[in-house]
Order: C-alpha cells, then sequence, then structure tokens
C-alpha cells in the first residue's frame, strides 16, 4: 500500500454520524436532506414505469445517458458535448484532479473546506496551498499570490460547507479574471446551487469564464443522495480528455440511476419539490437562528441557502464542546477543527450545524443540550 494511503484518516464526520445513529441522539452533524422530503413516492412510479424498458440494463455511454445530459445542457446553458454524468460530484472532484494534476503538484483550496475534497487531494498525493476564505474582494492579494505558485483552484462558491458563505458578483468577477490573468484553472464546486432561498440567482463562474472553469453539479442535495448522479461541465477540449478518464475509471454511471434523475427532473414534480424543500430549509434555518440568539457566547449569522449554519462559540474549544455533547448530551454536532489544515487555530472557537436534517420540533431542544455543553466545556 502507497504511504500517502497508509497515512489518510478516515472522515470524521463519517466518525460522527456513525455515533449519532443512536435514537437518543439529536444530529446537527450530517450534510443529509431530510429522508421526509425525498420523493419517494414519484420515484417509485417513474422506476416502475421505467423497468419495461431493456436498454436501461444494457451498456451505456460513457458520457452519459443522453435525454439527461440533454436536459442539464438546457438547464446549464451549454453544448451537450460538455457534459460528463458522473457518481455524484465527489467523483467529479476525482475525475477532474486526476486529469489536472500529478502527484504533488500545488492545489489552491480556502480554508475551512469541504472535508471530502481534501480526502480526494490527499488520496491523489497533492500538495494543498491553504489560503484564508475569501470573503470580499479585499483579500485577493492572498489568491494573487497562491496563484502564482499553483496553476489549480478548488472553490464552493454557492453555500459553502461547512461556512454556508455565497461569494457576491463582485468577488466572481474579482476572482475570474485573477484565474485569467495567471492561466489558473477553477474547479466550481456547486452542488448547493439549487438550494438558494431567493429567486435571485448569481451566475456561476462557469457562465462568467466557460474555457476556464470546470464546475461539479450535483442531484444528491435537490433530489436524493443515494442515486449518486452528478455532472462535470467542462470546456469541449477539456471533457474529451475527462470523458476518456471517465471510460478508463468505471465505463460510465448507472443508466437506471441516471434515467430515474431524468425522470424526475423532466417531470410535473420537479420545480413544486424544489420550492417546497428550499422553502423547508429556510424555515429550519431561521428556527436555528432564532434559538441560538438567546445563547450569549454564540455567534452567527443566517445563510442565504444550502445546509450549514458557521457558529462561532466565543471563548469555547469547539472539540471538547463537541466531545461533551454527544457523550453526555446527546447531541451530535461537527468542530470547525475537523476542515481546517492541521495546526491551524483558526477555526477552533466554530462549529458547522445542519439544519436541513433537523427536526424542527426538536430544534430548540437541540440548542439547550448545546448551552448545557458549553457550560461543561
Amino acid at each position: 500500500m502507497q504511504p500517502h494511503i497508509q497515512n489518510m484518516t478516515g472522515s470524521y464526520i463519517r466518525n460522527i454520524l456513525k455515533a449519532a445513529t443512536k435514537a437518543e441522539v439529536i444530529s446537527l452533524a450530517g450534510g443529509l436532506p431530510d429522508i421526509e422530503l425525498l420523493p419517494k413516492a414519484v420515484l417509485e412510479h417513474i422506476a416502475y414505469q421505467q423497468m419495461s424498458d431493456s436498454n436501461l440494463f444494457q451498456y451505456g455511454e460513457s458520457a452519459g445517458y443522453l435525454p439527461l445530459r440533454e436536459w442539464i445542457a438546457d438547464e446549464q446553458q451549454c453544448h451537450i458535448d460538455q457534459l460528463i454524468i458522473t457518481n455524484g460530484a465527489q467523483q467529479g472532484l476525482d475525475l477532474v484532479t486526476r486529469c489536472l494534476l500529478r502527484h504533488r503538484e500545488r492545489i489552491v483550496v480556502e480554508a475551512p473546506a469541504y472535508l471530502g475534497a481534501t480526502q480526494v487531494f490527499n488520496l491523489q498525493n497533492l500538495t494543498i496551498d491553504w489560503l484564508p476564505q475569501l470573503g470580499d474582494c479585499n483579500q485577493l492579494e492572498h489568491l494573487e499570490a497562491a496563484f502564482k505558485r499553483a496553476k489549480v483552484f478548488y472553490c464552493v462558491p454557492n453555500f459553502h460547507n461547512p461556512t454556508g458563505s455565497l461569494w457576491s458578483l463582485a468577488l466572481r468577477k474579482a476572482v475570474v479574471a485573477l484565474a485569467e490573468q495567471h492561466q489558473v484553472t477553477i474547479i466550481e464546486d456547486a452542488p448547493y446551487e439549487a438550494l438558494s432561498f431567493s429567486d435571485h440567482q448569481l451566475p456561476s463562474l462557469y457562465q462568467m469564464a466557460p474555457n476556464n472553469v470546470i464546475k461539479l453539479g450535483s442531484f444528491s442535495k435537490s433530489i436524493a443522495p443515494g442515486l449518486r448522479t452528478g455532472y462535470c461541465l467542462a470546456s469541449p477540449g477539456a471533457s474529451k480528455q475527462l470523458l476518456k478518464a471517465k471510460q478508463a475509471m468505471d465505463l460510465h454511471s448507472s443508466n437506471i440511476n441516471q434515467a430515474l434523475t431524468y425522470g424526475f427532473v423532466s417531470s410535473k414534480s420537479y420545480k413544486p419539490h424544489l420550492k417546497n424543500i428550499r422553502q423547508t430549509y429556510s424555515i429550519r434555518m431561521a428556527a436555528l437562528i432564532d434559538a441560538l440568539s438567546g445563547l450569549e457566547n454564540v455567534k452567527v449569522e443566517p445563510v442565504q441557502g444550502g445546509m450549514f449554519l458557521w457558529a462561532r462559540l466565543i471563548g469555547r474549544d469547539a472539540d471538547t464542546v463537541t466531545k461533551a455533547a454527544l457523550e453526555t448530551y446527546n447531541l451530535a454536532i461537527v468542530p470547525g477543527r475537523a476542515f481546517m489544515p492541521v495546526h491551524d487555530t483558526a477555526a477552533d472557537e466554530f462549529v458547522r450545524l445542519n439544519f436541513t436534517n433537523a427536526e424542527p420540533s426538536l430544534i430548540n431542544e437541540a440548542v439547550d443540550r448545546l448551552a448545557q455543553a458549553m457550560d461543561a466545556g
């Protein structure tokens, strides 16, 4: 086994989620959609109809199921040849970084960062060039310095995991301009794009610079994670190379899952479903913010979409609070340190709180347990 594989650690978050499966535990830890909001009945009906199509049980195109690709191309306003269906955005990230970078080459990443992304980068033995999270255009000197050392930048502009932040239009324009100036390829990870609480949609980085950005999308958050259906959107030249790698990886993604995804997004149920989950998650986010406002030592800002709040436990060590919360008070949360580079203490007072999978009736109880854990810690 390669040394860099042996040195990898498992997902801290998945370890917490495993412990949080007990009935008495309230979990604000995972990045999970509410299982009660998954469109099970509609998907079951679509699946039953599709069982008569024997072609779905045969090998398929490496680029993906044609009707689904056509639908995505129409939504994303791109040519169908620029799209590859992947097993979630996670496979897309693995695919893209394999094609763009060699072992030990640099990739620029904001801290804190999505843990699944850093696992991919470590699996491929890449050198992560960390920089503080971009809050506004006044922090671009760090990014420009990093762009002089690396040729790839990974980012989550829409409802970042774990912070929930949303890049402004000005920041998007500035980052794209810098990347073009320094010939840096941007990997735009957009799994939460559909979970906006506002009808006003900012342009994606890909829309602003289609030759310089590779976009990763997913239906895990908007439909169901078990479908494992996502996509990779790139320039025509890059797509040709990515398709070769996809063929070598797994030949193609599941025809059945892709057809099921297409059946739902092309149905009359899709838009009402999106509207419902957006409204529901927005209400739960507001309820969690309201409950947290009663705690003196907690600072948190509302978000405009996504799944997470990034809360500061002022004067508390988040690791200690997290441990007490789970072991003593049956509350699962994730400490900020899990999303940071080793030895970086910038997020030691922060925790990530998920509001999408939180039962509304238990939100106040969850915050009461957090308060007790903070007092104990």
